[in-house]
C-alpha cells in the first residue's frame, strides 16, 4: 500500500466521523467536503479516475449543503 492509499483511508475515516456529527456541528459539511476532496485527489494519484470524479461531485454537494445551512443560520 502506497502513501496515497493511506491518505485515502484517513480521509474516509474523517468523512464518516464528520457525517456522523453533521447535525451537531455547523462546520461538519465543510470539513466533509474537504475530506472528500483529499480522497478524490488520492484516487486520481492512484489512477482511479472514476472514483476521483465521483469524489469531486460529493465535495460539491457537501459544499452546497454547508453554504445553504450557513445562510439558514444567519436568517434565524
Amino acid at each position: 500500500m502506497g502513501i496515497a492509499s493511506y491518505v485515502a483511508l484517513v480521509a474516509l475515516i474523517v468523512m464518516v466521523a464528520l457525517y456522523a456529527i453533521e447535525n451537531r456541528w455547523s462546520l461538519a459539511p465543510f470539513g466533509f467536503s474537504m475530506a472528500v476532496t483529499v480522497a478524490a485527489l488520492s484516487e486520481f494519484a492512484l489512477g482511479r479516475w472514476a472514483l476521483g470524479i465521483a469524489g469531486f461531485g460529493f465535495a460539491v454537494v457537501a459544499l452546497h449543503r454547508w453554504h445553504v445551512g450557513r445562510h439558514r443560520e444567519d436568517q434565524a
